[in-house]
């Protein structure tokens, strides 16, 4: 299965390894994940800076994401035969 994370971007669920909440989160360590994924190259922004609501880490690449964290959760665990 996938998830759609905004502007055109789809993730297989399975390689998602976490989705962070970057506004009420703030704190120091995933301010340095975001600076540290950057400078690697390993950070894809899919919305402006201003309006980052959340963080997709896989294990390839990590996206910031203008969707929120509580709504990208419910679409991946939604029951699509419910």
């Amino acid at each position: 299965m996938y998830l759609h994370l905004g502007n055109e971007i789809i993730v297989r669920k399975s390689d998602i390894i976490a989705i962070i909440d970057v506004v009420n989160s703030r704190s120091s360590t995933n301010n340095n994940l975001i600076r540290i994924a950057d400078i690697e190259g390993k950070i894809k922004k899919i919305s402006d800076n201003e309006n980052v609501k959340s963080l997709i880490v896989t294990d390839k690449k990590n996206y910031l994401s203008n969707i929120s964290s509580a709504t990208l959760w419910k679409r991946a665990n939604k029951n699509i035969f419910a």
